[in-house]
């Protein structure tokens, strides 16, 4: 394993040289602002390095940690992610469109004002993660876990949350027009004031959920449980079969 220093990386990225970092060891480095489009990181361990808006574009980051990194406006598109550790991370603001988060750790990431358009998030650990403002627009997360997860004024128009647990999560004021959250679990969520007109919410559990001022014109929400819910000041349309 060898010590890299950033002006090291620097000739490598001058030279037009593949950008393979596996067996390098890159901690405690300030790599923000570099163009590290391409590079593989595959189980890499990112301890205390900076990526500040660093280009990540198509990289390889499977399996690394990146617990607690800066990736603030670093921009991951298109960047593989799968089952990488970013518990903590600041990724604010952050380009992710198309990124592959498959099984990935995001409990408590920094994600608000992150665009993670038509991002892959199935499966992935989202517990408590910060997404205010966020694009979620056709992203993938079916099977996600997103408990006490701040979705605040989060477009997620179009995105897949099959299956996805929900609980106490907060949509307030959220955009999610035609998403898909059948069986999603939606216990004592907030989704006062959000937008979710031709919603599908065939079987969701929405026990206690809170739907206040809400737009429903379309939703469908046959089967679902609405036992306790709020929908109080709502705009109603319902498909409750």
């Amino acid at each position: 394993m060898k010590k890299l220093t950033r002006i090291e990386i620097e000739q490598m990225i001058a030279s037009g040289s593949e950008l393979n970092f596996e067996n390098a060891v890159l901690s405690n480095l300030d790599l923000s602002n570099l163009d590290l489009s391409g590079a593989n990181f595959e189980w890499h361990d990112f301890n205390a390095v900076k990526l500040n808006g660093t280009n990540l574009e198509g990289a390889n980051l499977q399996n690394t940690k990146l617990q607690g990194a800066r990736l603030k406006g670093a921009r991951l598109k298109g960047a593989n992610l799968q089952e990488a550790d970013l518990r903590g991370a600041i990724l604010q603001e952050a380009d992710l469109r198309g990124a592959n988060f498959k099984a990935a750790y995001l409990s408590c990431t920094q994600l608000d004002g992150a665009n993670l358009t038509e991002a892959y998030l199935k499966s992935a650990w989202m517990e408590g993660v910060n997404l205010e403002g966020a694009n979620l627009e056709k992203a993938n997360m079916q099977s996600a876990t997103l408990q006490f997860a701040n979705l605040e004024n989060a477009n997620l128009e179009g995105a897949d949350l099959y299956m996805a647990n929900l609980w106490k999560a907060n949509f307030e004021g959220a955009v999610l027009q035609g998403a898909n959250m059948e069986r999603a679990d939606l216990i004592d969520a907030n989704l006062e004031n959000a937008n979710l007109e031709g919603a599908d919410l065939y079987m969701a559990n929405l026990w206690k959920a809170n739907f206040e001022g809400a737009v429903l014109q379309g939703a469908n929400m046959e089967r679902a449980n609405l036992v306790d819910a709020n929908f109080k000041g709502t705009i109603l349309e319902l498909e409750v079969a």
